[in-house]
């Protein structure tokens, strides 16, 4: 899967020229050659949003397949791209959503493809997202990836503007988030996917376009990243998924080992030089931890593999004080200098009430043995009339 990517939203920019775009200005696909799934809302009048049509789709945008969801009044035109190397099956669409099931057919890797447009006005929030909760639950063990303009925030922190942001609406956002066992796929590039483009009275910016993603896409796809992208001419930015992006190796600090200290050979590094990390580093390669732990557990084998008999009875109590000496040798070499035993708790001694201290073994169990005699006789006296007149009744 070396060059496969998924661009799960490109906000085509069309609200001027319609599908009669420039190459240049569909700058966002051609990184995607040969593979890409491309979820496309258009943000367009209802007249040039009905003259969206799926051969149009696959002619312009060199594309193999497409699904276009017809507009209904006003609203714009959800559409779902992809090419020949995905199959990709539509369970159901609206207005806000494209639930689909998606195969890459190189790997056979099958996942649940969610493109959803949030309801601006926010009074279909849970109706949406109970219908995205029933997707997921019919198919539990499956890949999630949830991808599309959201119309809501996770926080407070992603909305930059002049009214505060609605804290109500995120709880429920979050909380819906969770109960569908989703988590955002955090992102590379600018902090914001959306503005008013009202820069010279009150902008505002909002991260409305959000990646979600389950933990059975994660362990499939650790490699993913999310790229948000420039924005160029819509007021949102596109958004980029790659699924194979190698991670950057993280460079380890350098930590002194203090059972370096106990090795013969310790003394030959040089230690005054303006690279003693390097070299210790380089001193600490040759050391061969593996074998000398494998040495240790031979003599510890051997130890314990001798039969016990009257005329080696000293030779094995030498022997059993030498078990935890090389268990702690092992713990030593395998953890640093720091030593790992079994602490035993003991009372050493017990203050009674009058103020006298007990030292001595006899005398702190004959305190214990009293006080409980005590604690459970009955303090109760019967008389013998009292137990006849009982045996009466």
């Amino acid at each position: 899967m070396a060059q496969s990517r998924l661009l799960l939203q490109i906000r085509l920019e069309c609200m001027r020229t319609g599908l009669h775009l420039p190459a240049s200005h569909l700058v966002g696909l051609e990184p995607l050659q040969p593979y890409y799934v491309a979820s496309c809302p258009s943000n367009q009048s209802s007249t040039k949003a009905q003259s969206i049509h799926k051969p149009s789709l696959i002619n312009k945008l060199g594309v193999d397949d497409a699904f276009v969801l017809p507009s209904v009044g006003l609203s714009g035109v959800l559409c779902l791209l992809w090419k020949e190397d995905f199959s990709i099956s539509v369970d159901s669409a609206s207005l806000n959503l494209i639930l689909a099931t998606a195969t890459y057919k190189p790997y056979g890797m099958s996942f649940n493809l969610i493109c959803m447009y949030g309801d601006p006005n926010h009074s279909r929030t849970d109706e949406i997202w109970q219908i995205v909760l029933n997707f997921i639950a019919k198919n539990p063990h499956m890949p999630v990836l949830c991808m599309g303009d959201m119309n809501n925030i996770m926080n407070v922190r992603e909305k930059l503007g002049s009214n505060l942001a609605n804290c109500a609406r995120i709880s429920n956002f979050c909380v819906w988030i969770k109960e569908c066992g989703l988590f955002d796929l955090g992102y590379h590039g600018p902090a914001y996917t959306w503005t008013n483009k009202r820069f010279s009275s009150y902008p505002t910016f909002e991260r409305l376009d959000i990646c979600l993603a389950n933990l059975e896409w994660a362990a499939t796809f650790p490699n993913t990243i999310v790229h948000q992208l420039p924005m160029l001419y819509s007021d949102h930015c596109p958004i980029l998924i790659t699924i194979d992006s190698p991670r950057q190796k993280v460079r380890k600090p350098f930590r002194f080992e203090n059972w370096w200290l106990q090795e013969s050979d310790f003394q030959q590094v040089n230690m005054k030089t303006t690279y003693l990390a390097t070299d210790l580093k380089k001193w600490r390669r040759k050391k061969y931890i593996s074998e000398q732990l494998t040495t240790i557990e031979n003599q510890l084998s051997n130890l314990q593999a001798q039969t016990p008999t009257l005329h080696n009875h000293r030779s094995q109590s030498s022997s059993n004080n030498t078990t935890p000496s090389c268990k702690r040798m092992k713990n030593t070499i395998g953890r640093g200098s720091k030593k790992v035993g079994v602490r035993k708790n003991t009372i050493s001694f017990v203050i009674t009430q009058d103020g006298n201290s007990l030292t001595t073994n006899d005398q702190i169990a004959q305190c214990f043995k009293s006080y409980f005699t005590n604690l459970f006789t009955s303090r109760l006296s019967v008389s013998p009339q009292h137990v006849q007149d009982l045996q009466e009744l």
